[in-house]
């Protein structure tokens, strides 16, 4: 039996527009996030939502934030199988606003978004350090934002 093929999706930054925590309040549905889903639905996908605002770690607040992505999904029409609360979804895609791809090996960065970034002549020296300047910049931007303490 084969299964089908599961795209997780970060809601905060993909799904929903993110601009920081603003007390837990949901923000406006990102455009290109939406037809992102929708789109992988028609091709057959199993889609799954993940969210850090549904974590142990905000005690109460979590199955708040869990109500209120529910009902957020439901007016949005947003196709979902599956939310998950804990942990890392199994998926065969991940679509987050703040992944770094890392390449499984420096022969196959040629394939990879850096292509245009790094020059023909780039080591893997130069590869990781791009990743990790490029990690930094999410890293910063997302603390600008105002990561929920």
């Amino acid at each position: 039996m084969t299964h089908k093929k599961t795209a997780v999706f970060d809601f905060d930054g993909v799904l929903m527009e993110y601009h920081g925590w603003n007390g837990g309040k949901l923000g406006e549905p990102n455009p290109m996030g939406l037809e992102l889903v929708r789109r992988m639905k028609d091709l057959g996908f199993r889609i799954v939502v993940q969210t850090c605002r549904t974590h142990l770690r905000w005690g109460e607040s979590a199955m708040r934030q869990y109500g209120k992505i529910v009902l957020w999904l439901r007016d949005y029409g947003v196709p979902v199988d599956e939310i998950e609360l804990q942990g890392k979804a199994i998926g065969d895609v991940y679509f987050d606003d703040r992944a770094v791809h890392i390449p499984k090996n420096f022969k196959d960065w040629e394939d990879t978004v850096y292509l245009h970034a790094l020059p023909e002549d780039a080591t893997e020296r130069d590869l990781l350090e791009y990743i990790v300047e490029e990690a930094y910049m999410i890293a910063y931007k997302s603390s600008k934002d105002g990561v929920q303490k």
